[in-house]
């Protein structure tokens, strides 16, 4: 993988926590009167968001949108998720953290 793709692929991220977080906040004005309901809310909105993204990118390249491409853009909805929750500072911090631990063994 070259630099820019990678740099590609942290700019959509970035672009998809902000995403979640204004929809969730429209949400949390009009619909969600709970505190507890958030995260549920949080995670459901990143999923969404992370499917269309990784969609529109297969329809614009034309690929093919099959089943590792669908796993890809749930986990990465993941990280959408976490990021969304917790900020992408410590989204990164903790994937910096984890990699560094990986490449020590």
């Amino acid at each position: 993988m070259s630099i820019e793709f990678l740099s590609g692929i942290v700019a959509v991220c970035g672009v998809c926590i902000a995403a979640v977080n204004v929809i969730v906040e429209v949400l949390k004005a009009f619909w969600l009167k709970a505190e507890a309901s958030r995260p549920l809310a949080v995670f459901i909105t990143a999923e969404f968001i992370a499917f269309f993204v990784v969609g529109a990118y297969c329809v614009l390249q034309g690929a093919k949108f099959d089943f590792m491409i669908g796993m890809g853009a749930f986990f990465g909805g993941f990280f959408v998720a976490y990021g969304a929750m917790f900020g992408y500072d410590k989204l990164y911090g903790e994937m910096l953290e984890r990699l560094e631990e990986a490449f020590k063994q």
